[in-house]
This record gives C-alpha cells, sequence and structure tokens, in this order.
C-alpha cells in the first residue's frame, strides 16, 4: 500500500516571504494563535500563502483577536472579568496592531476566499 498520499509535511517558514517554497506546492497552510503581532506586512504574508497552495487548496488560520480577552468564557453571557488594557500582551515582543478589517483587506487581496466554514472565530479559506 502507498501511503505517500496521508504524507503530513511541517515546513517551519518566514510567511513573509516563503521564498524557498514553490507555487502551487501544498494542499494546507496553517497559521496559529498569535502569529499576527509578529507579522509586519500583511499582504506579503497572504500573497504568499496564496501562490504555495494548490489550486483547491485550504487556509486554516486560527487566531484570538484581542477584543476577546477581556470577557469570561462563559458563553451564555457576555461578561467583561478585566479592563481590556490589562490583557496585554507584555514584554519585549513585536506587536503589530492589525485591526480586523485589516486582516479581511489582506485576505481578500491576496486572492484567498472563503470556503463557507466558520466556527467561533476560526476560519478556512480556500484558493
Amino acid at each position: 500500500m502507498d501511503h505517500r498520499e496521508n504524507y503530513i509535511e511541517f515546513v517551519c517558514e518566514n510567511t513573509m516571504q516563503l521564498g524557498q517554497i514553490q507555487s502551487d506546492a501544498y494542499d494546507l497552510v496553517y497559521t496559529s494563535n498569535g502569529v499576527h503581532v509578529w507579522i509586519n506586512d500583511l499582504n506579503a504574508m497572504y500573497q504568499n500563502i496564496s501562490r504555495v497552495l494548490k489550486t483547491g487548496g485550504r487556509y486554516i488560520m486560527f487566531d484570538i483577536h484581542p477584543f476577546m480577552r477581556p470577557l469570561s468564557s462563559n458563553t451564555e453571557q457576555l461578561i467583561a472579568v478585566k479592563p481590556y488594557d490589562a490583557t496585554g500582551p507584555f514584554g519585549e515582543p513585536p506587536t503589530y496592531k492589525w485591526r480586523i478589517q485589516d486582516l479581511t483587506n489582506a485576505l481578500a487581496l491576496s486572492g484567498l476566499t472563503h470556503g463557507g466554514n466558520v466556527c467561533r472565530g476560526r476560519g478556512i479559506l480556500g484558493r
């Protein structure tokens, strides 16, 4: 039995460049929580993600916007448990403060399209 079609390759690369990755190379690209505070060029990041995805490939982004940080995890009621300015990030990491519309515009300009699957802030986008 040939298992190559089930092969998963994990690549850690600068998403604003992705210079070592050829175009149309991957079925899936994933970025995790907090990635956006490190990104200084959203358009470059999303254009490169779009470039390396195969036609029909998927981009999965998991991130939590800071507007959620002051809120409790109670899903029945909207309850603020701490002031917004007390939620971080703290320390020395770069903190590019993108707004939701900045992310949305960069995603749209990249050619990525919404795949119709959204669940509690998690989005799946396809090319």
